[in-house]
């Protein structure tokens, strides 16, 4: 399949809400083999909401990105 490219296509990047989940699912679900449940979500915005973004174009949401903030020593393993 060709890529298509529109250098005119605008989005928004913004924080995710609660409102969003129902979209940020059916992105999931459509685009990842593994599927999460909703908990899933709502666990990483409620923790970690501040990065846990969201794509917008026309007032829908087009894609995602959830980062874990991890606090502590980290350490290294050899194998």
């Amino acid at each position: 399949m060709p890529e298509i490219i529109d250098n005119k296509a605008e989005f928004t990047i913004r924080n995710a809400t609660h409102e969003d989940l129902p979209q940020i699912i059916k992105i999931n679900t459509e685009a990842l083999p593994e599927n999460y449940p909703e908990f899933f979500f709502v666990y990483h915005l409620e923790n970690w909401g501040k990065a846990f973004f969201v794509a917008e174009a026309d007032g829908r949401v087009v894609g995602y990105i959830m980062n874990r903030i991890e606090t502590g020593l980290g350490f290294i393993r050899k194998f």
